[in-house]
């Protein structure tokens, strides 16, 4: 991304969330985890239309219940609408064996079977970030760390560290935008000081190596301040934390788990009886 230009960093979203003044940013993120793994593997084991617009059903709704603006919504969609075209592209060409011919030319020819494989895989791109965008702008990244380590609690019998993989989940979370937020500096800094994004690809890599130097040691300091915060609060590794915060789960959370849970039953059974 650096190598272009600033690829506008100040849209990226990854990692961030909306204020939590909505039903679905205030359910419980232990069933927004099972919920969002659900739906994945709901659209991962079929290909049936039908389970696909169940799926769009439930995201468009949860779009609304969240009132997520629809700025954030193209933030996030536009990189993979170019991977959602091309994908559709190769499936209408190379998937066209059988069916009906739509289009034809010589011994090319392009089937409706190519037709319909290319919109359910690009539907099935679509989905896929779809699912991973509701979640990222509905639940914050401590949300996140603490229902992870929550749901993760049993794997303590396997003496794995819990706390800690709840941690560097939080803190991969927070970096990313804040990687963002400094490379945009950065970037700003460099171009005031006349460096020129523009250029062939040879000039565009030499030109990246100081941006890539400086966001480097800038990670390097931002991660030297976090473990001497860290640190300061009393933090060190094999201690036993505690949190504050408590989860309880309510009657909206239960109906979400139990309408993915149902939506991957659905795209199970659509796969065994095919």
């Amino acid at each position: 991304m650096i190598f272009t230009s600033a690829i506008n960093l100040d849209k990226l979203i990854f990692g961030t969330s909306l204020p939590e003044n909505n039903p679905l940013g205030r359910a419980d993120p232990r069933t927004k985890i099972l919920a969002i793994l659900a739906l994945i593997i709901s659209i991962t084991v079929t290909l049936n239309a039908f389970i696909y617009i169940i799926i769009s059903l439930i995201l468009i709704a949860g779009v609304i219940i969240a009132g997520i603006p629809l700025r954030h919504l193209a933030v996030n969609f536009r990189p993979v609408f170019l991977i959602a075209v091309i994908t559709f592209l190769l499936h209408l060409i190379f998937s066209s064996h059988g069916g009906k011919a739509i289009i034809s030319s010589g011994s090319f020819a392009i089937t409706d079977t190519g037709f319909l494989a290319g919109i359910k895989f690009a539907w099935r791109i679509f989905l896929f970030f779809a699912v991973a965008s509701l979640f990222n702008l509905t639940t914050s990244p401590v949300d996140v760390s603490d229902a992870l380590v929550r749901l993760l609690k049993p794997l303590k019998w396997l003496k794995i560290p819990v706390n800690h993989l709840g941690l560097l989940i939080f803190m991969a979370f927070r970096f990313i935008p804040l990687l963002f937020e400094e490379s945009r500096a950065i970037y700003a800094a460099q171009v005031s000081r006349g460096f020129n994004p523009k250029g062939g690809m040879i000039k565009r890599f030499r030109n990246a190596v100081p941006l890539m130097t400086a966001i480097f040691m800038a990670s390097i300091r931002r991660a030297d301040n976090m473990a001497l915060a860290l640190e300061a609060r009393g933090f060190y590794p094999g201690r036993e934390r505690t949190s504050y915060r408590q989860f309880r789960l309510k009657a909206g959370d239960i109906s979400i788990l139990a309408l993915s849970i149902l939506v991957l039953i659905l795209s199970i059974a659509s796969v065994i009886y095919a």
